[in-house]
């Protein structure tokens, strides 16, 4: 039993590594070794349990395999005998020492071949050099991991406080965390509470490669043994496990230190220390208890079955006062919240049992979910048939029920989960399409999502926090797979649950223990948490008003709603929900500390941090983020560094690509729902914007975006929303044909107020320009509409297909960035903004335009909004490039299919008599009335809270106070 750690195609520091190994230390302190190559290091911190003598590692096989390993693998005689026959010999008789060869003979497929519980990592150096990463069938000993994708770095250790000391791992709360905690009690499957750190999944074999990256592969579970025991009469299938799980715990006791069995006085335990005491001579037991008079005291049950059994009895007792010295702790190994209680009565008794010599125990844990046996489970596969079973027993899972959780949350937050998603309706959805019969869908449940994570991690966390091997009869894939055959009615029966389970243990264990209800082995929260109580005072001081402001993710004063229920009516319900926000706060101050801030002189309450909505229109060469207006200043030199943060915020986050910015909020304007600023991040700084123009993609981004937060209604087919675009006075009407979920598709109609002459959108007044560059002098066409635009023919640049066009590349590209600067020189623009924006056309097909877009920093994927838009309105004005290749390709004036890279879309502009056309504005004295754009989708991405972005106040008072969560 060990810690393991490594990196893989990354650099780091040998202090890092010894930084990494020391926090996981208290799981092996008998060795630490690792060992290091071109871009990787593989580490063990070792509990030594079998050959103490030998065992070191990491093992090697010649010098292209290198591997360590976390677990115990209890078919290593075998697998030694079997490899010995092939050739391969060994220096010891440790249970991981057969890794490199069994790897050797087996390839990645060595894992079906061990029986145990595990984590292994292999470099494999004899071709591409290669990380294997592996967990066992159930997941009983977790490995966490953090890839970065951009850079190609892997990083991984058994516990999530040291893979955070690799620099390269950023210790973010995952922003939809708080609701998954409170909904599951712990976060399930793979997301762990930290932003990009995940654990991988039981089963699993993981490849990672510097040419493939990662890839996860779910190993096949092991069919069951058959259906034949399913027809076993009660007795028969009593028997068959009992036999199963004595077989089970006799091997498990095989250690060349002293065993010892956690005894709660229930069932389970109990079961399993009278088979424990059947194989092992003196055998102790413990029990953990707490001082003082307090519900479910369940000291008197474990005490029957230890004499009984006859062992060695010990019986810990922690004392209440402890409580906030302890919490923290259980709270650091844990490394993420998990709001069972019970996490601290497993912390305490686990350095009791340490304390007493003893490196391995036995316990209990599993049977439930093998056998039915959570109320829970009963009250769903009794839920009369056509009645809703799935949503209660969803609701039975939740640290906090769901109406109460959701009263808790600010409104920001609130918000948030809407539009993410609740982990809670995911899990109701996966249970309902399941396809198999209740139990079996809920054991399936239980096992695969639940247990590893809620209960295994806890339970190897909090012992190997005292340097002790839990070993789980339960778990092994024997006991399991015929759990799995066995008919619900052999199960579940009635109001007991687990009937075949005490079926076996009759006989075994005093009538008092089998005839007791089930109770939970648990901390009395609600008998703890009551005014006077040292536990209840402890999370008064925690979750204080101002803490909870600066995260921005609770209400304060429901929150402080909830301590004054429970100080006059106290219940389960309150209880376990300040309980919960006690641990998740407590979790949050160690890892994610929320810093104080500057007194700001009034006294008054603190912002919360801005919640960003992320969204894309399709064509777009970037998603925009979408803000509130209302909480940012207006003056360009004050917005600035506000929006310097935005970029560096999205660039921390992994969205440094992310270079649209929308500021929005709902309009007081009575012909307008939402009011629009476009801000255009510029490539060269995180401090570098452009305030002009408009961008029609980014509209629909911010319109679906603003249906998330509330300031539109539901959008509907039919349905209209209007926008004001402050920066240059647009008008812009979206009319939504399709709505999706978090998406919709529009049609764009770009508005003027009155008819525009056709003339005035001619930058200069004329319908060609000469643009002298490097190269020579372009003809183009310099036209404003929504944006200014520089359109030239892709045909003076000696593309003379649409396929040319659509594949041109770095020099097509720089040819148009010259001309564009020559008509940023001829316009007296800036030289480094955005504006004007510039785009090759050809007349290639018959009805129709290609367009090849340059947009910051590259080749536009598509056309912009505004770019359609102004290549339509061009399409009008006789003289101009557009207008001369529409002509060509027998275009209807004004109406135009555009080709581009990642699609087509259509554009309409219609043209009406002038009428009063200014001196020289002849064009035929027509006018531009609109421009429509349609089959434009846009959908939201996610939404993330910027818990860095200083809060400014939106007067223009220059100061801001820094906010962070």
């Amino acid at each position: 039993m060990c810690r393991i750690y490594g990196h893989f195609d990354a650099r780091t520091t040998p202090h890092e590594l010894r930084s990494v190994a020391a926090l996981q230390r208290h799981g092996g302190p008998d060795a630490q070794t690792r060992t290091t190559g071109a871009g990787w290091a593989l580490g063990v911190d070792r509990l030594a349990i079998v050959d103490l003598d030998g065992g070191e590692q990491p093992y090697t096989l010649g010098e292209g395999i290198v591997a360590v390993f976390n677990g115990e693998i209890y078919n290593h005689d075998e697998l030694r005998d079997l490899l010995t026959a092939r050739g391969h010999t060994f220096a010891d008789r440790c249970d991981g020492s057969v890794i490199p060869a069994l790897y050797q003979e087996f390839g990645p497929a060595f894992a079906e071949h061990l029986d145990g519980m595990f984590s292994v990592a292999v470099v494999d150096l004899r071709t591409e050099p290669t990380l294997w990463l592996v967990t066992d069938d159930v997941g009983m000993k977790p490995l966490y991991y953090h890839w970065d994708q951009a850079r190609g770095h892997l990083h991984f250790s058994s516990e999530l406080p040291a893979l955070l000391a690799f620099r390269a791992v950023a210790a973010r709360p995952w922003e939809p965390g708080l609701d998954a905690y409170l909904a599951t009690k712990t976060p399930f499957g793979e997301q762990t509470m930290f932003e990009g750190v995940k654990v991988l999944p039981p089963a699993t074999t993981a490849r990672f490669t510097r040419s493939g990256g990662l890839r996860l592969v779910r190993r096949s579970a092991a069919a069951p043994e058959g259906d034949a025991d399913a027809q076993s009469s009660p007795e028969e299938a009593a028997e068959r496990t009992l036999a199963l799980l004595r077989r089970e715990v006799h091997r498990l006791t095989r250690a060349d230190v002293p065993v010892s069995a956690v005894t709660s006085g229930g069932l389970d335990s109990g079961l399993v220390t009278a088979l424990a005491a059947e194989k092992v001579a003196d055998l102790h037991t413990f029990n953990i208890a707490y001082r003082g008079t307090w519900p479910y005291d369940e000291r008197g049950f474990a005490r029957e079955v230890a004499e009984r059994c006859g062992t060695r009895h010990h019986q810990v007792e922690v004392d209440p006062a402890d409580f906030p010295g302890l919490l923290p702790d259980v709270i650091w190994h844990l490394g993420q919240p998990n709001a069972d209680p019970i996490a601290l009565s497993t912390y305490a008794l686990f350095r009791a049992v340490r304390d007493a010599g003893f490196k391995v125990a036995l316990t209990g844990d599993a049977a439930d979910e093998l056998f039915g046996g959570y109320g829970r489970m009963r009250t769903a596969v009794d839920a009369p048939s056509g009645t809703d079973w799935v949503g209660p027993y969803v609701e039975a899972l939740a640290a906090v029920p769901r109406a109460l959780r959701e009263s808790l949350y600010t409104e920001d937050y609130r918000a948030f989960v809407r539009q993410e998603g609740s982990v809670a309706d995911g899990i109701a959805e996966r249970l309902r399409s399941a396809g198999t019969g209740r139990l079996r869908t809920l054991t399936d449940f239980e096992i695969a999502s639940r247990m590893p994570a809620y209960h295994l991690r806890r339970v190897d966390h909090l012992s190997m926090s005292a340097s002790v091997e839990v070993r789980l009869p339960f778990c092994q894939p024997s006991v399991l797979r015929y759990a799995r055959t066995l008919p619900q009615a052999l199960k579940v029966a009635g109001e007991q649950g687990k009937k075949v389970l005490y079926g076996a243990a009759a006989g075994r264990l005093p009538d008092s223990v089998l005839r007791r209800p089930k109770q939970p082995f648990t901390l009395p929260v609600t008998a703890m948490l009551r005014p006077g109580e040292v536990l209840m005072e402890y999370a008064r001081e925690l979750l204080t008003g101002e803490r909870l402001r600066r995260r921005g993710q609770l209400d304060p004063q429901r929150v402080a709603g909830l301590f004054k229920q429970q100080a006059e009516t106290p219940n389960d319900t309150a209880a376990l929900a300040i309980w919960s926000l006690l641990v998740h706060e407590l979790w949050l101050e160690q890892f994610c500390p929320a810093t104080g801030l500057p007194d700001s002189g009034g006294g008054g309450p603190v912002e919360s941090p801005m919640t960003a909505h992320i969204a894309q229109a399709e064509g777009a060469p970037c998603p925009t983020v979408v803000l509130d207006a209302a909480r940012l200043p207006r003056n360009e030199d004050v917005l600035r560094p506000a929006l310097t943060t935005v970029r560096e915020w999205l660039t921390d986050t992994g969205r440094g690509h992310v270079l649209k910015i929308a500021l929005v909020n709902p309009s007081e304007h009575p012909l307008f729902d939402l009011d629009y600023r476009f801000v255009q991040a510029l490539p060269g700084g995180l401090d570098r914007f452009d305030f002009r123009g408009n961008c029609g993609h980014s509209i629909l981004a911010s319109i679906v975006a603003a249906e998330e937060r509330g300031w539109l209604p539901r959008l509907a087919p039919g349905g209209r929303v209007r926008v004001r675009v402050l920066n240059n006075g647009d008008h812009v009407v979206c009319e939504v044909d399709e709505v999706r979920r978090h998406s919709g598709s529009f049609t764009v109609h770009f508005v003027q107020d009155t008819a525009l002459p056709l003339a005035r959108l001619l930058l200069t007044g004329r319908t060609i320009d000469q643009l002298l560059t490097r190269a020579g002098a372009h003809d183009a066409s310099l036209v404003a509409v929504g944006n200014p635009y520089v359109f030239v023919d892709a045909r003076s640049l000696g593309l003379t297909s649409k396929d040319a066009l659509f594949a041109a590349g770095e020099q097509v590209f720089g040819r148009l960035q010259d001309i564009r600067t020559a008509a940023t020189e001829l316009l007296g623009l800036p030289g480094g903004g955005a504006f004007p924006k510039i785009a090759a056309v050809g007349g290639y097909e018959s009805g129709r335009l290609a367009v090849r877009a340059v947009s910051v920093p590259g080749w536009h994927p598509s056309v912009a909004l505004t770019g359609a838009t102004c290549l339509a309105a061009a399409t009008t004005i006789a003289g101009t490039v557009p207008h001369r290749l529409a002509t060509e390709a027998g275009c209807a004036r004004g109406a135009i299919e555009i080709d581009t890279p990642s699609g087509s879309t259509a554009a309409t502009a219609a043209v009406v008599p002038a009428a009063d056309p200014a001196p020289g504005e002849d064009n035929e004295s027509l006018a531009l009335q609109w421009v429509s754009v349609s089959r434009k989708l846009a959908h939201l991405t996610g939404s993330a809270r910027i818990t860095s972005l200083c809060d400014f106040d939106p007067e223009e008072d220059p100061v801001c106070r820094p906010l962070t969560a």
